[in-house]
């Protein structure tokens, strides 16, 4: 009998160990399944990220790059097509591709609020200075550099090398009406103007410029001269702030644009337009960043 006991003992401790071991067994093979479904998650967010920012930067075709102290911006104007119709068209297809129950596609402004896609600003800013490079609108006839009044000290310079790709300059001999030298006591902006045709180029031989009033060229292109043209606009008159630094209005013709903000610490960043945040809200997962 007491033989019997100790049988019966022993095969319930087996069995016990038994179900211990099988829990075991399962839990390892839950945490290997949510394991592997929070890396593919990951990939599946990083991967939607990467195709969402690379739309946006291709079709707006700005290209951003950092060189020490200086902001690089390689553009083209006007936009190679309606960007606001696109940007609009776009924003549905986010909603019908990727925007399903378990993936959201948001886009935010600095502070994390949600922005509409035909709500981005069609603006890059350099921080901490908060000097912005971009565009009246998505239209891209215009391109500026704009920079807070206090913060015109952050800047050594801006260059500029306009390319007109289709024309060629009808003259040599241009001349700022009116050129606005720097005055004692007053900020001053060294600017470095550079503009191109098919086979001529005219640099500005001034480069010293008050940033309190308004400085202006107008450069003419091809046989019908007043309609086809390259205006750069140095200062702002007034009490705009932020203020403009840089301005080139283009009518009637392309150009291929090159433009260096010198800044006088390389301790900065460069941000595109808006944040992007793609997240699977059921496993909390998201990465956001700004579009680059």
């Amino acid at each position: 009998m007491r033989n019997g006991f100790l049988f019966t003992l022993t095969t319930m401790l087996v069995f016990v160990g038994l179900l211990f071991m099988l829990n075991d067994v399962a839990s390892y093979g839950q945490s290997l399944r949510s394991s592997a479904t929070s890396s593919l998650s990951a990939y599946v967010i990083t991967q939607a990220w990467r195709d969402v920012s690379s739309d946006i930067t291709l079709v707006v075709g700005v290209n951003v790059s950092k060189d020490g102290t200086t902001a690089d911006f390689m553009d083209s104007l006007p936009a190679a097509t309606d960007l606001s119709t696109f940007i609009e068209g776009y924003g549905k297809f986010i909603e019908s591709y990727y925007s399903k129950p378990s993936l959201q596609v948001v886009f935010l402004d600095s502070v994390d609020n949600q922005l509409s896609l035909s709500s981005i600003s069609p603006l890059l800013s350099i921080i901490p200075f908060n000097i912005q490079y971009g565009y009246p609108d998505f239209g891209k006839n215009e391109l500026q550099v704009l920079s807070p009044v206090g913060n015109l000290s952050a800047l050594s310079g801006v260059s500029v090398d306009i390319h007109v790709t289709d024309e060629e300059m009808n003259e040599s001999n241009f001349q700022w009406t009116p050129y606005q030298e720097c005055q004692q006591n007053k900020p001053c902006l060294n600017v470095n103007v550079t503009v191109r045709g098919n086979s001529s180029s005219w640099s500005s031989p001034q480069q010293q410029f008050d940033a309190t009033r308004q400085s202006q060229i107008t450069i003419h292109f091809g046989n019908d001269s007043s309609n086809h043209w390259v205006k750069v606009l140095v200062g702002e008159s007034g009490n705009s702030d932020p203020q403009n630094v840089l301005d080139v209005k283009l009518n009637n013709v392309r150009a291929a644009t090159d433009t260096k903000v010198l800044l006088n610490s390389p301790d900065f960043l460069i941000n595109y337009l808006s944040k992007l945040r793609v997240s699977e809200p059921q496993l909390f997962t998201n990465k956001t960043d700004w579009l680059q």
